[in-house]
């Protein structure tokens, strides 16, 4: 086999095995076997370590005595999460008002209006998770700084799974739109101070909710 396609492999093994977490088929604790993932995934073992040892890396999987474990994140671990979150947002927001323009920022605003055509009954909550997620994502994009959006990619996939586990309360499609709105609205009108405490108080109450709901 070629580099080209033992990496292309590597690569499948890695993404595949990683989506399997976000979305919970394999939930936080599932105790995993690199020959049971090489069965399920169709794949040979060498991959399957190849994708362990990055999912180790980004602190999503662990080494334990029976194989390998789905991580489950301590309190203090997630509060952290969410404190590098809120720094990382506070530097997209500071970016964004230096260095977007009208028409990316306006983009975003109009995104936010899609909102109203969400049919909570019909939408999973993992499924609205993702767009909220975007909202966010899409104005560390329009920060214009690689570093940023890479250092923000490195924790979305920590964010997605806390969510996924602990946040799973009725959602206000309104609550949620106003807030972006808020925000986004600060950011178009270059409003340093007030984007930032914006996003300070949507963290603290993400925060303060976790806080509560985790043993």
């Amino acid at each position: 086999m070629g580099q080209e396609a033992s990496n292309a492999k590597k690569d499948a093994a890695y993404h595949t095995f990683k989506r399997s977490i976000i979305d919970f088929t394999f939930p936080p604790g599932t105790l995993l076997t690199e020959e049971f993932l090489a069965e399920k995934f169709k794949i040979s073992r060498t991959p399957i370590r190849d994708a362990i040892l990055k999912l180790q890396q980004d602190g999503l999987v662990e080494r334990v005595s029976k194989g390998i474990q789905v991580k489950r994140f301590t309190l203090a671990e997630v509060i952290d999460t969410y404190l590098v979150r809120e720094a990382l947002e506070k530097c997209a927001v500071r970016l964004c008002i230096e260095r977007a323009t009208d028409e990316e920022l306006n983009l975003i605003r109009e995104s936010v209006g899609y909102y109203s055509h969400i049919d909570v009954n019909l939408e999973s909550y993992f499924s609205l998770n993702e767009r909220f997620i975007d909202f966010h994502a899409q104005i560390v994009q329009a920060s214009n700084n690689d570093i940023l959006r890479s250092q923000y990619a490195s924790i979305i996939d920590r964010i997605r799974i806390i969510n996924r586990m602990h946040m799973n309360q009725t959602l206000s499609i309104d609550d949620v739109k106003t807030r972006h709105l808020h925000i986004i609205g600060a950011i178009i009108d270059r409003n340093t101070i007030l984007a930032e405490a914006l996003i300070n108080s949507s963290i603290t109450r993400i925060i303060n909710y976790l806080k509560n709901s985790i043993d």
